[in-house]
């Protein structure tokens, strides 16, 4: 009894040092008889502003600084747009160096968005002596889910018509002070499983994973174990991102959050809500804050928790509507050693596009291209 107690508080206290334990917050009782959220997005009138390094947005920089080279030097920039935002305005603050053999207005750096020229820059002779400062508003039309910002520089040192397009005076650099401003404002999502992972993981979003784990006032072994499982589901989702987890026992947070309950031991905001006859997964507006969400983690039992958080560490589940019983998983075959599907596989030749997310990571452009950059990782 004394070794399952201690592991009992170990497992705790591992999960809430992720986290803000037992943050005291305004008490939100979940409408048990609530109705789903309309199947079409509204618009709220909450706005927040994001900030992107460029850095950030590309992995081909020197020490944060992006080299435009030749007479058509090109930069490239990726990011998204959350699903459950959209943008309301947005400003490119643009800082670069060129070089002083840069012919004036025949010389320039054009900013695109998605293909769509949306402001040439011309080069003037006074700018040489140092950093140039310039502020693009980009339109809020042109922004998609998943958006391409480019710089190109158009530059020429000489009018002869023999001008080298490699020549070492064709050059401007992008200073690492440069940063993507977008004001964005959020929308209220449908209550739809189908939209899992998200809006507790987006593919589209560039920031950190924040998302709170909410648990009764004593959270048992089992319910810390089937928690765990769906963060690392999260964790493994975020990547590069990163994920921040805060544990909140008998309260709601503001924001996103995943609800760990069971008939017998359920957080006060549960307490009116009806008993589960097995395992239930459903997805409800947040209280807290009426914007966000809630993913509901309902069993009769912890057993009910574990064959839901295994439901979605494994996705063979079309999860759909607001609310879904998931049937028992049959037992899942052993991996085998070395076989994650993170790690290059040492039974078998790896064909180099199974080591990217995308075809586009391996084409380059350009007098002076960028380089093809491929990471992988190897069994310890």
């Amino acid at each position: 009894m004394e070794i399952k107690h201690f592991l009992y508080r170990l497992c705790l206290s591992i999960f809430l040092a992720f986290s803000v334990a037992g943050a005291q917050a305004e008490s939100h009782q979940l409408d048990p008889t609530g109705t789903p959220t309309s199947s079409d997005q509204s618009v709220t009138d909450v706005l927040s502003t994001i900030r992107y390094p460029l850095y950030r947005l590309s992995e081909n920089s020197v020490d944060g600084v992006f080299r435009l080279r030749s007479v058509e030097g090109t930069s490239a920039f990726e990011f998204g747009v959350r699903k459950d935002e959209v943008v309301e305005s947005a400003v490119l603050h643009l800082r670069f160096n060129y070089s002083p053999a840069l012919l004036p207005v025949q010389s320039h750096i054009k900013v695109m968005l998605n293909n769509e020229v949306v402001q040439v820059i011309v080069i003037q002779k006074d700018y040489s002596s140092g950093v140039v400062a310039f502020d693009v508003p980009l339109d809020k039309r042109l922004f998609e889910q998943f958006n391409h910002l480019r710089l190109v520089l158009i530059g020429h040192y000489t009018n002869d018509h023999c001008e080298d397009p490699l020549s070492t005076t064709l050059w401007a650099d992008v200073n690492s002070d440069s940063e993507l401003e977008m004001n964005v404002r959020h929308i209220k999502l449908p209550d739809d499983l189908a939209l899992l992972p998200a809006p507790f993981y987006d593919i589209h979003d560039q920031l950190a994973v924040e998302l709170g784990f909410v648990f009764s006032a004593n959270p048992n072994l089992e319910t810390l174990r089937a928690a765990g499982i769906v963060s690392s589901w999260i964790g493994k989702l975020s990547d590069w991102r990163g994920a921040h987890f805060s544990t909140h026992l008998n309260s709601l947070p503001k924001g996103n959050a995943v609800v760990m309950a069971t008939n017998d031991s359920r957080p006060d905001s549960l307490k009116d809500y009806p008993a589960v006859n097995g395992p239930t997964i459903r997805m409800v507006t947040n209280p807290a804050d009426g914007i966000s969400k809630l993913l509901l983690i309902l069993g009769r039992d912890n057993k009910d928790l574990l064959v839901l958080a295994k439901s979605l560490v494994l996705g063979r589940t079309a999860f759909t509507g607001s609310q879904m019983e998931v049937a028992s998983l049959q037992d899942e075959t052993l991996r085998q050693p070395y076989d994650s599907p993170r790690w290059l596989s040492s039974t078998r030749p790896m064909k180099i596009g199974e080591m990217v997310d995308s075809p586009e990571r391996l084409q380059v452009f350009g007098h002076t291209p960028d380089p093809i950059r491929i990471y992988m990782r190897i069994a310890p």
